[in-house]
């Protein structure tokens, strides 16, 4: 199990590592000819990042509610209201939570807002505040350590029965916020979410 942990955790730095090449990559691309500073003259308040967090919030709370094909719409009032601003969307590459953020260059340095939180070991299934991230992990975390308990021994199959028991944790989980049953206020769990 430790070296399962151990190589996953590796991995999750070299991705991590890579990322961030690739993005300081792009971040040069993108700066003007002859290697002047870019120099934003937007300027966003903690008020106006709090208001666009929020309306990112509800763009995703809808989105997780609408149909497939309706759910573009749920974000064009957060497209419109970000239009005037240079916007660079990154992600962490971290399991079992990935977290989702949209930076905006501003006269004060690049400024970030998380507009999604997905569930990595699901597969595509997202949360949109990290409480709900914390929630999630937390069961995963408690699902795993139950089952883990309970098969008392390390071996390929117990590391896989303890996957498969944070799978199922995972789901409990977000089928409870996707039904709008309330969250706990959950601590930060070291983890992924924060």
């Amino acid at each position: 199990m430790r070296t399962t942990l151990l190589t996953a955790s590796f991995l999750l730095l070299i991705f991590g590592a890579a990322g961030f090449a690739i993005w300081q990559e792009v971040k040069k691309s993108q700066s003007p000819a002859g290697g002047e500073s870019y120099e934003p003259d937007v300027h966003l308040t903690a008020s106006d990042m709090s208001a666009l967090q929020d309306l990112a919030t509800q763009s995703c709370r809808c989105e997780q509610q609408a149909a497939p094909d309706n759910a573009s719409d749920c974000w064009r009032a957060y497209k419109e209201e970000t239009a005037a601003f240079k916007v660079s969307t990154s992600g962490t590459a971290c399991a079992p939570i990935a977290t989702t953020m949209d930076c905006f260059a501003t006269d004060e340095g690049e400024k970030c807002i998380t507009t999604a939180y997905d569930v990595v070991i699901l597969g595509g299934a997202t949360v949109c505040s990290q409480n709900e991230a914390r929630f999630v992990e937390a069961a995963i975390n408690a699902g795993e350590e139950a089952k883990r308990k309970e098969l008392g021994k390390e071996s390929a199959e117990t590391d896989q029965a303890v996957f498969q028991a944070g799978i199922a944790a995972a789901e409990r989980a977000v089928r409870r916020i996707e039904n709008g049953q309330p969250t706990p206020d959950t601590p930060p769990t070291n983890g992924c979410a924060g």
